[in-house]
Formats: C-alpha cells, sequence, structure tokens
C-alpha cells in the first residue's frame, strides 16, 4: 500500500514524525512561531486540562486562536503550493498529498489561496483558456508534449 491509500490520521502522523525526525532541533532551537504556540494553547484547552477548569474566556481565546490560525494555514498553504510548484512538483503529487481527488482540485485551491475565494474559478478558468490558446499556437511536436502532460 503506498502513502496516498492510507487514511489521513495514518499520514498525519507519518508525515509529523518524519520531519520532526529530519528536523527536531533546528525548530527546538529557533521556532517559536504563532501556529505552533496557538497550536499548543488549543489542544490544550480542549483536550488536555486534568484537574483544570477553563475558564469561558480560555475557551474563547482558543476560538479566536482556530480563526486565526485558519488564515495563518492558509498563508502557509500557498507559500508552500508556490514553492512546490517552483520545485516543479506536480498537482497530482500536490493533490494527494493535501488529500484532493484530483489535479484539478489542487490546482484551484492553489488559485484560491493566490486571488481570494471570490475570483479562484475565474483565475482557473482564465489560465485554462490560456493554456488552451498557447497551445494552439505551438508547432505539433510541442502540442504532443503539451497534452501528454507537459503542464506537470
Amino acid at each position: 500500500m503506498n502513502d496516498d491509500e492510507l487514511p489521513l490520521t495514518t499520514r498525519f502522523y507519518k508525515a509529523l514524525n518524519e520531519t520532526l525526525e529530519r528536523h527536531l532541533e533546528k525548530i527546538r532551537q529557533e521556532h517559536r512561531g504563532p501556529i505552533a504556540r496557538a497550536a499548543i494553547v488549543i489542544d490544550y484547552i480542549a483536550h488536555f486540562c486534568p484537574g483544570f477548569r477553563a475558564s469561558d474566556q480560555d475557551i474563547l481565546n482558543a476560538l479566536t486562536l482556530i480563526e486565526g490560525s485558519r488564515k495563518l494555514l492558509d498563508m502557509a498553504e500557498g507559500d508552500l503550493l508556490k514553492k512546490a510548484r517552483g520545485r516543479g512538483i506536480s498537482y497530482s503529487r500536490i493533490s494527494s498529498a493535501l488529500g484532493l481527488k484530483s489535479r484539478q482540485a489542487a490546482e484551484q485551491r492553489f488559485l484560491k489561496l493566490q486571488v481570494g475565494d471570490s475570483s479562484a474559478e475565474d483565475a482557473y478558468l482564465d489560465l485554462r483558456r490560456r493554456e488552451r490558446l498557447n497551445s494552439a499556437s505551438r508547432p505539433a511536436e510541442d502540442r504532443k508534449w503539451w497534452a501528454l502532460g507537459g503542464l506537470l
């Protein structure tokens, strides 16, 4: 069974453990990012408060941290998608890593994070139109390469 076929929970912990194994010392020494700190507080208030009763304000603060973390995670995801595409990682591989059903879903996610929700679909359609126009003006051999996945 390859990783793409594993349940999300299994893939999550596998990815977490592999990454921590490679970078733990550097993370311990240098990382003090808001997403990590917010996750610790959220997890503590939601699950790990033995003998401690969270106040109403603690719960509200944790909910605020969840909303803020979503926005920070969207920004981080957009940055990672740019890096992945910059390195030539295919949308198919990206879609598997994100648990999406298709490469098109990964492209749409990328565009949504780059241009915002409201215009993501328009941007996706514009991208496709430009690709078709560019493809039509290419020599036949070039079009064949393009049709076989040259976009990836």
